[in-house]
């Protein structure tokens, strides 16, 4: 009886402090995002920042805050597995320049648009957990959008930004996989490059996710 009692009590004791700590992550992850969203807009965005120190400043949160590790293996599929060293850390570098001067463009059309944090879900099976938060202009929701994160080295990173509904990081993929099963790695990576360059010389925009869903 006596034994059936302890078990019962340490049964219960695991539940109580399970909940807790699920809690504490959701809500680490929100802040984790919100000090991400507000150093961005301090940062980059209300210093009206040169180009040059523009890409510099995102290529360190890039590295500080995002799996890219993971993205990288994501967005190219089995053709990362398939690729060498040389191709991967090409790879790497590449993707890298493409987010930052990507981003560095659309930081440039920055309005004083802020960003609530709505909540966080509890992890999926990846142990990802998304937060939830709306872009806000002059005080309306322009966009939904949910970071999905993961806890990796005493913090948290990024793998995944879903705009009203649409992953970024899929949306990357299914356009890269297509490149990838016609011209291969290398074939990939003169795209990319071209792509990079021609965005930096201002001769194509840079893609955006979607239309905000208030205009």
């Amino acid at each position: 009886m006596t034994r059936r009692f302890v078990l019962i009590a340490a049964a219960l004791l695991a539940l109580l402090f399970a909940v807790p700590a699920e809690a504490d992550v959701g809500s680490d992850a929100s802040k984790f995002v919100s000090s991400l969203a507000q150093n961005a807009i301090e940062k980059i965005a209300k210093a009206q920042l040169p180009e040059d120190e523009r890409t510099r400043v995102l290529r360190t949160m890039l590295h500080d805050n995002f799996d890219m590790g993971a993205i990288n293996a994501f967005v190219t599929g089995r053709f990362w597995r398939q690729a060498s060293d040389a191709q991967k850390a090409e790879f790497a570098k590449t993707f890298e320049d493409y987010l930052v001067i990507t981003w560095s463009k659309r930081f440039k059309d920055y309005g004083g648009q802020t960003m609530d944090v709505v909540g966080a879900q509890p992890p999926d099976e990846s142990g990802a957990i998304s937060v939830d938060t709306r872009i806000l202009d002059q005080g309306k929701p322009i966009y939904n959008v949910t970071w999905r994160v993961r806890a990796k080295d005493g913090g948290f990173k990024a793998v995944d930004i879903v705009v009203e509904g649409v992953s970024m990081a899929i949306t990357q993929r299914s356009d890269f996989l297509a490149k990838l099963q016609r011209d291969g790695m290398d074939g990939l990576l003169v795209a990319l490059k071209e792509k990079v360059d021609d965005i930096r010389a201002g001769k194509i925009e840079p893609p955006m996710a979607v239309k905000p869903s208030g205009k």
